[in-house]
């Protein structure tokens, strides 16, 4: 394909943006590519930047619609430093109208000054003249007719060689403001076609936003359904195994698995995508676990969660120490007690900081239990999962077992 030479460029072009723009609507991107590879290669000085910024907004579509992500990447980089371009000369070109503007008023008002002085100025001389023909009333009337005659001459030359000289300048300074005027409306027109590309680039992105909360929708919904997955998987292979610590083993895995899984469900299910409401977590893993290990008439569960929010990645981490906790606390603490009783909590403890407290009033950690790491798989987990959090872990017991988790905290906004 080449440039017709019947046609003005500036027409080629823009009819070569209009075709590239059709089939990049309608998905035809091959047919779109030879346009757009015309428009590259065309002279820099024919096309305008804000056509430009279209072609490689169109170029990087293109690309990411063939997955060609590098040329995409670069299409869009060169996309978004000409639109930062064209914000920076519309900017400058707000300031030159506004400097005109308060030439203009300065200049109109210089014109105004000027006219006055003309005006007192022929009042000057006309009272010069009333004194001049009263002295010379004495000399003779024949001499002040004469004298008279004369200033009144020269007064007049004098006074029409300025005006004439005024008029001048004020015409000049008329042709300087209209040649302003004409190039005000050149910018307010230029504005006008970037206040339109503007919307249309709102337009794209709020299109852009909406793509992505459906697709990070999409990746939480099946991360969660991975997980149903993978606990089914176990589940199944538990039905073949008779040793009783496989299988507890293979049910605290699945424990651990739905409690990340609830939060997956919480992200897919909410507006914000990345924040999870904690009272509402907490109390549907309580409940989890109360129907997985059958002690709903067993076991009471107090609660007391403060109206607290999380990023994902911290509620996953302390919904894994609760699973933990509350297993542990389930299987081992309680041999003789008649009430049975586990308590948890999470509160502010200052502006930045947070406590996940797990109490039960069980029979409390055997006199020589070691807390250090590597004691035991459950209890380096929990050490590890508080590190993860940034916080610091502790055990002791206290008419039953107390475990307490103080972490920093970081107000979530949507």
């Amino acid at each position: 394909m080449a440039w017709s030479r019947q046609s003005p460029l500036r027409f080629q072009f823009v009819a070569c943006q209009g075709i590239s723009q059709f089939y990049v609507a309608n998905a035809h991107y091959s047919r779109a590519e030879p346009y757009l590879e015309l428009l590259l290669k065309a002279p820099p000085q024919q096309v305008l930047p804000n056509y430009l910024t279209g072609i490689h907004l169109m170029w990087f579509k293109v690309d990411s619609a063939r997955k060609n992500y590098p040329q995409a990447i670069r299409h869009y980089q060169q996309y978004k430093a000409l639109q930062d371009s064209i914000f920076n000369a519309t900017k400058s070109k707000q300031i030159a109208q506004l400097s005109i503007q308060y030439e203009t008023a300065k200049k109109e008002q210089d014109i105004k000054i000027k006219e006055k002085d003309i005006a007192l100025l022929k009042e000057q001389n006309k009272a010069q003249q009333n004194q001049r023909n009263a002295l010379i009333v004495g000399t003779g009337l024949l001499a002040a007719i004469l004298v008279l005659g004369f200033n009144r001459y020269s007064l007049k030359q004098r006074v029409n060689r300025q005006l004439q000289y005024q008029q001048q300048v004020l015409h000049a300074q008329q042709a300087q403001i209209k040649q302003k005027n004409e190039h005000l409306s050149e910018l307010l027109t230029d504005k006008d076609i970037l206040l339109l590309q503007k919307d249309t680039l709102i337009e794209e992105k709020d299109q852009l936003l909406t793509e992505k909360e459906w697709l990070v929708k999409e990746i939480h919904h099946r991360v969660k359904n991975n997980f149903h997955i993978v606990a089914s998987l176990l589940e199944i292979q538990s039905s073949y195994l008779k040793n009783k610590e496989a299988l507890s083993a293979i049910k605290d895995s699945q424990n651990r698995i739905h409690s990340m899984s609830i939060i997956h469900q919480k992200l897919y299910q909410s507006e914000t995508l990345s924040i999870i409401h904690m009272p509402e977590y907490i109390y549907e893993l309580v409940e989890y676990l109360r129907e997985s290990y059958s002690i709903r008439e067993n076991i009471g569960f107090s609660l007391q969660i403060e109206n607290i929010e999380l990023n994902h990645a911290s509620a996953i981490t302390l919904g894994l120490i609760l699973n933990e906790a509350i297993t542990n606390a389930i299987k081992y603490a309680f041999t003789k007690t008649k009430d049975k009783q586990i308590s948890i909590s999470l509160s502010r403890i200052s502006a930045t900081q947070l406590m996940l407290g797990v109490a039960d009033n069980g029979r409390g950690l055997p006199g020589d239990f070691n807390t250090g790491v590597g004691a035991s798989m459950g209890m380096e987990l929990l050490q590890g999962l508080a590190c993860d959090l940034g916080g610091n872990f502790s055990i002791e017991t206290n008419n039953g077992t107390q475990i307490k988790v103080i972490f920093d905290y970081k107000s979530q906004t949507v």
